[in-house]
């Protein structure tokens, strides 16, 4: 299990962050007053997918929360932890779209690295 002992700042969530596996991306675009884009695309298949939407975070759990709640394309909400291991690369749990099924806590099989996009 992976432990991290930077205490999680939101402030340094803003920005471009991306993660790729190998004919896979995602991008999170984390802006100002809440807002968001998730970026997705998988060259194999074809897909390239942007959502829209607003994000909550809650420093009262540990590890904090992540609330992602789409509204473009169409609405979806979205459940995981999240944790910055540095200035420049966060983990965040894979997904849930039921906050009961949300991860507790990061492992190998569910974590993925995002590291700051340079612009």
């Amino acid at each position: 299990m992976l432990s991290c002992d930077i205490k999680f700042d939101s402030n340094k969530l803003l920005g471009h962050w991306e993660n790729k596996t190998n004919n896979k991306k995602m991008e999170l675009l984390i802006k100002g007053d809440n807002e968001c884009e998730i970026n997705l695309s998988d060259s194999n298949h074809g897909i390239n997918e942007m959502l829209k939407g607003k994000y909550q975070i809650n420093h009262a759990k540990s590890p904090s929360t992540l609330d992602v709640y789409i509204t473009s394309p169409e609405k979806v909400s979205l459940y995981t932890i999240i944790d910055n291991i540095n200035e420049n690369s966060i983990r965040v749990a894979k997904f849930s779209q039921r906050w009961r099924l949300r991860p507790i806590a990061f492992n190998d099989s569910n974590t993925m690295f995002f590291y700051r996009k340079k612009l």
